[in-house]
């Protein structure tokens, strides 16, 4: 994830200031076209990982596969018969040629996707990053060169896209192939019935996250047009890639701790997904903080004098993405019970307040005011999970939570606050380390879990 923020600079040097906001409306839409693909049959996939034996589980596997690319066949050919529709969903200039790209891309995002779902469950956390870092590393390589010597263009990148992911996506065919015998496949109604059963109330859940997410962006296309769309596309994207990038490790090695757990009961799975966030939470905070303190710099030189109104977002995403990252994580604790029906109507919940609210301060207050909403609606998705959670398991968490995310915000808007006022690089900088000084201590006295996370790291490093 995070080797993608390279393809900003990128994007903002080369490319003209409307087509970085058509790259904005990109990345809002190949996550749902990926998720309609694959109807969420993968996430059903990878919750019998530790309830079926190798036989039935390859049978699974297959069954998922082949029907993930039946329906990308079918939406390829709507897609070009109606091609219109595209267009207006992204930009006039898309042909046939750049949707196919688009599908190619996803189906085999998707079928990468799957394949690191079962190293992390597997255990396999090197190879699954491996796996993850040579994605983006084919992707920003080649979309750089098609930028540079082809055409500055959006165009490239959706080249750069669906080169990086087929070349992922085989290799990840080649693995199911080598690990999960293709004779053990037979077609299976049940199975798909089952896989269909978990997967399809995700469908829903995954509009309602790219709304909540990213949907703001159509209104901000709407009121103040493709050049203001990119300005904020650069400054959330640029938090969400710092953010989600940080916790993405994190996620990858202790979900299957959680899984692992929950198949023994669903009482311990929810105590240990309530741990694992307390606990992340504090560590996530401090590096967040640490990354933050040159960023303002770092975007400047990234940018130039058309996106200076960046940085703001940047820094009020950063919250919003902070709470996002913790509502997922909560969201594993329904996953194991296979509510994810529930999951779905949170995030439905918190897009359509985004949406109002974005729909009448958008007009009024420009590309902040879906920054502001942003976190808002989060914090709904967020507060209405945690209900749900106290209800079937009768533990809360609500509170804690909430006091891990107050020092961090306040820490965030004084960052802000000596960027505005202090025009001096080296003052500046030396606020900026004191304030810095100052949360780890508060983050140390504050929280005994911390401290003693810290010691049980030093014990093992001595031994």
């Amino acid at each position: 994830m995070l080797l993608s923020i390279f393809l900003l600079p990128l994007f903002i040097k080369k490319l003209p200031t409307a087509e970085f906001g058509i790259i904005g409306l990109l990345w809002l839409i190949t996550p749902l076209l990926s998720r309609v693909m694959n109807l969420g049959m993968d996430v059903g996939v990878s919750l019998k990982f530790f309830k079926e034996g190798h036989r039935v589980l390859s049978q699974t596997l297959y069954n998922c596969v082949f029907a993930i690319f039946f329906v990308t066949v079918l939406i390829w050919l709507f897609g070009c018969t109606q091609i219109s529709w595209i267009q207006f969903i992204i930009d006039k200039t898309v042909t046939r040629e750049i949707f196919t790209l688009l599908v190619v891309s996803c189906l085999f995002s998707s079928y990468t996707t799957l394949m690191c779902s079962f190293l992390q469950s597997a255990g396999k956390a090197t190879f699954n990053v491996a796996m993850n870092i040579l994605k983006q590393f084919v992707i920003v390589g080649l979309t750089y060169y098609f930028v540079l010597y082809v055409e500055a263009s959006y165009t490239s990148y959706i080249w750069g896209m669906a080169l990086g992911n087929l070349v992922t996506g085989l290799f990840a065919l080649g693995f199911f192939l080598k690990n999960y015998p293709l004779r053990y496949f037979r077609f299976s109604l049940p199975v798909l019935t089952n896989l269909l059963r978990i997967g399809l109330p995700i469908l829903p859940g995954t509009v309602g996250s790219i709304i909540l997410a990213s949907g703001d962006r159509y209104m901000i296309k709407y009121f103040l047009g493709l050049e203001a769309l990119a300005v904020y596309t650069f400054g959330y994207r640029f938090s969400s890639q710092i953010a989600e990038g940080l916790f993405q490790p994190f996620q990858k090695a202790l979900s299957p701790v959680i899984f692992k757990k929950a198949a023994k009961s669903n009482a311990e799975g929810r105590a240990c997904n309530i741990k694992i966030i307390n606990n992340i939470l504090l560590i996530f905070s401090i590096i967040i903080a640490g990354t933050l303190i040159p960023m303002r710099d770092i975007m400047d030189i990234m940018g130039n004098y058309e996106y200076a109104a960046a940085y703001p977002v940047f820094i009020v995403s950063l919250i919003g993405i902070f709470i996002y990252t913790v509502s997922q994580a909560e969201s594993y604790s329904l996953i194991f019970i296979e509510r994810t029906e529930l999951t779905a109507a949170t995030v439905l919940v918190g897009a359509g307040i985004n949406i109002v609210l974005n729909y009448i301060f958008i007009p009024k207050y420009g590309i902040m005011a879906a920054a502001f909403t942003t976190i808002i609606s989060y914090l709904v998705m967020l507060v209405s999970r945690n209900c749900l959670l106290l209800y079937f398991f009768k533990q809360k968490n609500l509170l804690q939570i909430i006091l891990r995310i107050i020092p961090l915000a306040g820490y965030v808007g004084m960052m802000y606050l000596v960027d505005i006022f202090i025009d001096d690089v080296v003052f500046g900088y030396a606020v900026k380390l004191s304030t810095f000084a100052l949360f780890v201590l508060l983050i140390w006295f504050s929280y005994g879990e911390f401290r003693n996370m810290f010691k049980s790291l030093l014990s093992v490093t001595h031994h």
